[in-house]
């Protein structure tokens, strides 16, 4: 309705000097920014201006339009001259006509008759004669109806046929929203875990890509979501990867026939939160890297369905929601890391803006959730407002607990300058890093920085604890983790190539190495 010239003439006259500094702080990071990328160049600039100031605009030239009696009327409006007159009467005459002409027909032996068929029944009856005698008793009041104010519609905001004050309200908290999210970078990625375009970029050579080739062409495990420490979902993930980085069906049918077991073969029977927490991941993974959507559309809608289900149901007295809701250790972000990817997979956003919102707390930052179920405080930076990372420069009695995750370190003993050892805060990473990985692709692009860069800082807390101690740092099924946290924060921590899988995914050395 209106020119980006007009627009930019008008940007002066929008009111600024009243937007509050705490509500653009708090709708840049609510998820919403993506809503503004006009342009599609994933950042949001001040050109992606156009839609929001337009709509505000509409709603001011609107204000006070009552659309109710325009919309009882529109559907008379034959010759779409937005008017109700005397000319609009004759096509009322004719489908009066052709009713007479279809009465006591069988729509299944008379197609031209089944738009009159206005109860479904199948058949041209007295009922259909009711409601066209409705339809032109109402036609006489629109008679004169003037219908150019239906072009005020979109800016009745609330939707109850009238602009006000309400949608002023609105269209003002837009603008308020799209002011918060100048700067922000919210490109999505085209996969949940790896796009299509980048796998198909990686390197089929060295150290890296022979781990994954070799736990790709293993042969084939059955899942079971109730083991822990099953390694079959990896493996999946492995022959997803693989399979479409160089075209191996047999590999592909592998991963179907995984898909398969996890969605009919009930194998989480027994299980508790934390198992499906570890094993469920990577299988979301693998159906998003095939597409399983294009390639097996029963299948996929099964497998969804499945999702629903293991993301809500009781698993041993614990659904992975309110474990990734309570318990702040390794159970709860292993649950989150599941809970994002069966959102993303789902494009559940209302529960991902939920997941997200627990995250940030987790990390430490000011997010009320008072749901967490802590252990021993001893590491805690602040018992009084105990956090699943502790705050950047943290001391207690002394010593060093910046990046520390207390209800992991707990598990070594208690505050000592010479910790207990306990792998337990790279089992914490494994899910934390996941997770933070998936909402950086999946709508929240600068949550690597969350919690004043609360998961770079952990593993840097760890290294710190390793040069001083040793054997803190990162072994075995962890040693992916700092791939990730590499490649997410743009740090240097020390890697090793071909390492082996993790809890819940693997293979970062290959697929981000950059």
């Amino acid at each position: 309705m209106y020119s980006c010239g007009f627009v930019r003439r008008v940007l002066g006259t929008l009111p600024f000097v009243f937007i509050p500094f705490v509500s653009i702080e708090a709708d840049a990071q609510d998820g919403r920014c993506t809503t503004f990328d006009d342009d599609g160049n994933g950042v949001i600039e001040s050109i992606d201006s156009e839609p929001v100031v337009s709509q505000y605009l509409l709603v001011s030239e609107c204000m006070s339009v009552d659309l109710s009696e325009a919309r009882l009327c529109e559907a008379y409006d034959a010759n779409g001259d937005a008017n109700v007159t005397f000319k609009d009467y004759p096509p009322i005459v004719a489908t009066y006509q052709r009713l007479v002409d279809c009465d006591n027909a069988s729509v299944s032996q008379s197609p031209d008759c089944t738009p009159l068929d206005a109860d479904g029944n199948g058949f041209i009856s007295t009922t259909e004669y009711v409601y066209i005698d409705a339809f032109v008793d109402g036609y006489w009041p629109c008679v004169g109806t003037d219908l150019s104010v239906l072009e005020c519609t979109p800016a009745d905001l609330d939707g109850d046929e009238r602009v006000s004050s309400v949608d002023r309200d609105l269209s003002n908290q837009d603008w308020l929203s799209f002011l918060g999210c100048i700067g922000e970078r919210v490109a999505e990625s085209d996969g949940l875990w790896i796009g299509r375009d980048e796998l198909m970029a990686l390197p089929t050579q060295g150290s890296a890509w022979q781990r994954v080739l070799g736990e790709a062409t293993t042969p084939y495990q059955t899942p079971n979501l109730s083991d822990q420490n099953d390694a079959a979902n990896t493996q999946t993930l492995a022959k997803a990867l693989v399979g479409i980085r160089i075209a191996r069906q047999d590999l592909i049918d592998d991963v179907l026939r995984a898909l398969r077991s996890v969605t009919y073969d009930g194998s989480e029977a027994g299980a508790d939160s934390l198992a499906v927490a570890r094993e469920l991941a990577a299988y979301v993974f693998a159906a998003d890297i095939i597409d399983l959507r294009q390639r097996d559309p029963a299948l996929d809608l099964d497998f969804r369905n499945k999702l629903h289900f293991l993301r809500d149901t009781n698993l041993s007295g614990r659904t992975l929601v309110s474990t990734h809701e309570d318990r702040p250790n390794n159970w709860g972000t292993h649950a989150g890391a599941t809970r994002a990817a069966i959102a993303i997979y789902l494009d559940d956003q209302e529960d991902l803006a939920d997941a997200a919102t627990i995250h940030r707390a987790w990390l430490g930052e000011n997010t009320p959730h008072a749901d967490f179920r802590f252990g021993s405080l001893s590491w805690q930076a602040n018992t009084f407002d105990p956090v699943g990372i502790n705050p950047r420069g943290a001391t207690r009695n002394g010593i060093d607990v910046d990046g520390a995750l207390p209800d992991e370190m707990r598990r070594g003993g208690s505050l000592a300058d010479t910790p207990g050892r306990t792998g337990y805060p790279w089992e914490a990473l494994q899910g934390a890093t996941v997770m933070t990985e998936l909402l950086s692709r999946n709508g929240y692009p600068d949550a690597w920085t969350w919690g004043d860069d609360a998961i770079s800082r952990a593993v840097g807390y760890l290294d710190r604890l390793d040069l001083i101690h040793g054997g803190w740092w990162a072994t075995g099924d962890d040693r992916w983790t700092v791939w990730l946290v590499n490649h997410g924060t743009g740090s240097e921590y020390p890697t090793q190539t071909g390492v082996t899988a993790g809890k819940n995914v693997g293979f970062t050395d290959w697929t981000h190495a950059n």
